[in-house]
């Protein structure tokens, strides 16, 4: 059993970016944002990881 677990906020609309595309499905490299933070909570262990998207398109796309 894990002792951590991660909790990634994917939210953002990307307004400020100037974008229509939910900030944590901007691309960067042809990875997503939220793809890079759930790589990098998986390189640090098996823990459980939960995603908070608090944009409906952004929960729609990722699950």
């Amino acid at each position: 059993m894990s002792l951590y677990s991660y909790v990634i906020m994917a939210g953002g609309r990307g307004v400020r970016m100037g974008s229509e595309i939910p900030k944590p499905l901007r691309k960067i490299d042809g990875r997503t944002m939220l793809e890079y933070s759930v790589s990098s909570v998986r390189k640090a262990g098996d823990e459980k990881i939960v995603v908070v998207a608090g944009n409906s398109e952004v929960g729609a796309m990722a699950c």
